[in-house]
């Protein structure tokens, strides 16, 4: 029934919210200084302030944004007229600074990098640390609470998170090696809140302790820090025992400090703490005390503690409107407050209205928060369906009530907490029981106790007690102190008193120190005795020692007799092995003159042979030039066919000869070099004939060939350049034979012999004709496995393709 009352108040409240408020002000001295300012040094700064002050602005639209660009812009213009690099580089930060605030995250990162590699060049890593730290924190969304307190969650947009992480690692290597330490506690504690946002509590508990040693190093400002963010793991773990316990270390550090701001947000935490364990008076009481704080120091309070404060006040004080008045009242719209709180403040709504049995309304405004977060967590998404589950419980609603349960569930399947897998259990245990499904519930029911002991509830509420008494101990002790020093005030009224006593007490000292001489004479004659006796037992242990150095002399001279006779053996084995391996060597020695002699002998008659294969060579050239002289003296009494015949065969023998000739003039008694030799016996055929009107071309590649297809390439030629000159033009007319021999691809070789004479008559075939030179081309065409081709236009044309059996290619000689 009380719940609601407290639901129909709220409706009424919330129909009449107004969350309009003006936006804050520039600081107007910042102008009025820019006016009086006279030197140009002095107008830098107070621009310099004037841009960070819009860019660190939560509410800075786009127009403010141009006029701090403006203002820096002139900065850095007047910057580098003083030549002042500090000036400069300030100047460059902010602007920098500027366009990530702006949105443009590449021209910004250019700037930051180009400033970087500024102070890398000259060698000023603390500078550069710094740098690297600024680019990061300027990625993340900009909130009043980040100023000198670092928020709830890291503000940071999730597509900015890989360039985040990798400044602060350079920022912090850069820290370490400038032995920076204040830096590296504000690296770690970015650190520990952005993996504490990704519910990654290991890593965040791990920077939270490596501050605390970095404290051991150097002082450090907010020494509260560390253990505030151990607190708060500790709560998103749901062990409160440890998290009352560090909230206690944090408090004392604060109190030392005298920061009554981080003294407010301890209170917040302490509210927290007792909320979880239904301990409602405790709650409203801390939260209250934050609330004051805020208010005390004109300091915007968070979202995050609404929903906490009213559910907690309101059972505290039953019947107290004041916490819903608050909640109403709440200026949501300041400028102060950036989308991450409005998620915060909506989503407390929400809750608030799931506690309050209005589930309808809990969809809503849990909508709504989500318009103003793009990046949840899995751990917020969870814990809002098991409230809008709970809401339909209250409401009577199951079936909605298990939709929401099972979207939790799949939601956070392997990655649930202990305290999501027990409230999840306990809501599908009421769910269950409604339905009258009693052998599920009262499964779930196990499993909801499983948890619950898992999460030693019961011990954690005993320790929550126990460190909340040394609390309240240490606070009364504190207390006591200031008593004690008014009385240490009264005591010394009777000091007077005191130091007469004293004087009586003095004299009685006087005599006990004359006993005392007494007894030390006594003790000097006792110590001359012990000492007599000390003097005989180092005698005696001097004499054990000679004995023991006896016994060493002796096992050192048994030791060198031992050394002296493995030296000795090692020298027999010394020489034993160089006698073994002297022997190896004269074998090999002589093995190898064996070898070179043998080898000898093959050259010899490798050579012999070459000589002999040159002479037959040099004889059959010279027997082939024999027969071509019997051919010619022959030829003098022969006419018409009979003498062609016989000059055919000599051009024949001529082409045979050249062969034989280039076998014996080269050192290669098996290759011929085809270019030379097709040279050679175009030239002879051209002087043979004596035809001056007939222009011979020649185009040749460097192959080499064997004999035998050398010989029938230079017959081929023969035959062919002989039919040109005989039949293919009329008597003094001018004419073109042209012959080329070519590398083709494959390893393949083309011969192309052509003219521009008559041709050849259409009714011959060169594959059945009677002409004994066409018949002897095919036949050799045949030996060498080519491909005859033969074409008259404009002339005749042959073409012979083979595969080179003796294929070189040479290099070229020039």
């Amino acid at each position: 029934m009380l719940g609601k009352t407290y639901l129909l108040i709220i409706l009424l409240l919330f129909a009449k919210i107004n969350f309009a408020q003006d936006l804050t002000k520039p600081p107007d001295q910042l102008f009025n200084q820019l006016k009086v300012d006279k030197t140009n040094r002095d107008k830098v700064v107070t621009m310099l302030q004037i841009g960070d002050y819009y860019i660190h602005k939560p509410s800075s639209t786009i127009k403010k944004l141009d006029t701090a660009a403006n203002y820096l812009q002139l900065a850095l213009q007047l910057s580098k007229q003083l030549k002042n690099r500090e000036l400069e580089d300030r100047s460059d930060l902010l602007l920098a600074k500027l366009e990530i605030k702006r949105g443009d995250l590449k021209k910004g990162e250019e700037l930051f990098k180009k400033i970087i590699g500024r102070f890398a060049t000259s060698e000023k890593k603390g500078a550069e640390a710094n740098a690297w730290y600024a680019f990061a924190v300027s990625m993340l969304r900009t909130s009043y609470f980040s100023f000198n307190y670092f928020s709830e969650t890291i503000l940071l947009k999730p597509v900015y998170e890989n360039k985040y992480l990798i400044a602060l690692e350079k920022s912090e290597k850069l820290a370490i090696l400038d032995k920076n330490v204040g830096l590296q506690c504000k690296i770690g504690l970015q650190l520990g809140y952005y993996y504490l946002s990704k519910d990654r509590l290991e890593l965040a508990k791990s920077e939270a302790n490596k501050l605390i040693a970095l404290q051991g190093l150097r002082k450090y400002e907010n020494g509260y820090e560390p253990y505030y963010l151990l607190a708060k793991i500790d709560i998103e773990a749901d062990d409160y025992t440890r998290a009352m316990a560090n909230v206690i270390k944090a408090r004392t550090k604060a109190d030392e400090s005298g920061d009554g701001i981080a003294i407010g947000l301890i209170h917040k935490l302490l509210g927290r703490i007792y909320y979880s364990e239904n301990n409602w008076k405790h709650s409203d009481q801390n939260y209250k005390a934050y609330i004051h704080s805020c208010e005390k120091f004109n300091r915007p309070m968070e979202t995050d503690f609404l929903k906490y404060y009213v559910v907690s006040s309101l059972w505290a004080n039953r019947g107290n409107m004041e916490p819903l008045h608050l909640l109403v009242k709440f200026k949501i719209n300041s400028p102060y407050y950036n989308n991450y709180d409005k998620y915060i403040y909506y989503r407390g709504v929400a809750s608030l209205y799931a506690t309050l049995e209005s589930p309808a309304k809990a969809e809503q405004y849990f909508a709504t928060a989500a318009k103003f977060y793009d990046d949840k967590s899995i751990t917020n998404i969870v814990n809002t369906y098991i409230e809008l589950s709970e809401a339909n419980i209250r409401a009577k609603n199951y079936e909605r009530a298990a939709y929401y349960v099972k979207k939790a569930v799949d939601t956070g399947r392997g990655k649930l907490t202990f305290r999501n897998q027990k409230e999840a259990n306990r809501m599908l245990y009421y769910i269950d029981s409604a339905k009258g499904n009693y052998l599920s519930a009262l499964s779930k029911m196990r499993d909801f106790y499983r948890y619950r002991d898992s999460l030693a509830d019961y011990r954690t509420r005993m320790s929550i007690g126990e460190y909340a008494i040394q609390y309240e101990t240490a606070k009364k002790e504190k207390d006591n102190l200031i008593l004690a020093g008014k009385l240490n005030l009264q005591m010394a009224e009777s000091a007077n008193r005191a130091q007469r006593l004293q004087l009586l007490a003095n004299r009685y000292k006087l005599k006990e120190y004359e006993a005392m001489d007494r007894e030390r004479v006594l003790q000097l004659m006792r110590s001359r005795f012990t000492l007599q006796e000390a003097q005989s037992a180092n005698r005696e242990k001097d004499n054990r020692l000679l004995r023991s150095e006896n016994r060493l002399k002796d096992n050192e001279l048994e030791q060198s007799r031992s050394t002296r006779n493995m030296t000795l053996a090692g020298f027999c084995m010394l020489l034993l092995t160089g006698g073994l391996f002297y022997n190896r060597y004269r074998i090999k020695q002589q093995t190898n003159e064996v070898i070179n002699k043998k080898n000898q002998n093959l050259e010899r008659l490798v050579k012999e042979k070459e000589m002999l294969v040159n002479e037959i060579h040099h004889r059959v050239k010279n027997n082939l030039h024999t027969v071509m002289s019997l051919l010619e003296s022959q030829a003098a009494y022969l006419r018409d066919d009979a003498l062609s015949a016989v000059q055919n065969s000599q051009n024949r023998i001529q082409a045979m000869a050249l062969i034989h000739q280039k076998l014996y003039m080269n050192n290669d008694s098996s290759a011929i070099r085809m270019d030379i030799y097709l040279q050679e016996l175009v030239g002879s055929l051209k002087d043979s004939f004596d035809r001056p009107y007939i222009v011979f071309c020649t185009d040749f590649d460097q192959v080499e060939l064997n004999v035998s297809q050398a010989i029938s390439i230079g017959l081929i030629v023969n035959e062919a350049i002989t039919n040109s000159i005989k039949h293919a033009f009329d008597s003094d007319k001018m004419g073109t034979v042209t012959v080329s021999f070519k590398k083709q691809p494959m390893d393949s070789l083309c011969l192309v012999i052509s003219d521009n004479g008559k041709g050849v008559p259409p009714q011959m075939d060169n594959a059945h004709t009677n002409s004994l030179g066409l018949s002897l081309i095919t036949g050799l065409s045949r030996d060498l496995g080519a491909e005859l081709t033969m074409t008259s236009a404009e002339g005749t044309t042959l073409i012979v393709e083979f595969i080179g059996e003796t294929l070189v290619e040479l290099k070229d000689l020039n």
